[in-house]
């Protein structure tokens, strides 16, 4: 299950603090703490907040964030994705080549 630190970092694509806090209107600090994994709960309206600011489901960002679980919300949460930075370019090829075309 993707934990607030992930999933604020898949839904803003990886952005930096400034970047976060300048689209959400949140404090730069606290984002920082997100960012850094610190155990820090954010405030259920700044979960909301970033969140919208995303054009995401705000229940899905309460799961992240462990205010409800996704079988109270029924919602399923999407999993982290690897950054494809991470990928070899022998990897990234393959994937490309062993996909079939319609």
């Amino acid at each position: 299950m993707e934990d607030w630190s992930a999933y604020v970092r898949r839904v803003s694509g990886g952005r930096g603090q400034l970047d976060i806090a300048a689209k959400t209107g949140l404090a730069q600090t606290n984002i920082g703490r997100w960012l850094r994994g610190d155990m820090v709960v954010p405030k259920a309206e700044s979960v909301v907040a970033f969140a919208r600011a995303y054009g995401q489901s705000p229940v899905e960002a309460l799961v992240a964030a462990g205010y409800i679980t996704a079988e109270e919300a029924g919602v399923k949460l999407k999993k982290a994705r690897t950054p494809l930075k991470e990928y070899s370019e022998r990897e990234l090829l393959e994937e490309v080549l062993g996909r079939k075309t319609t």
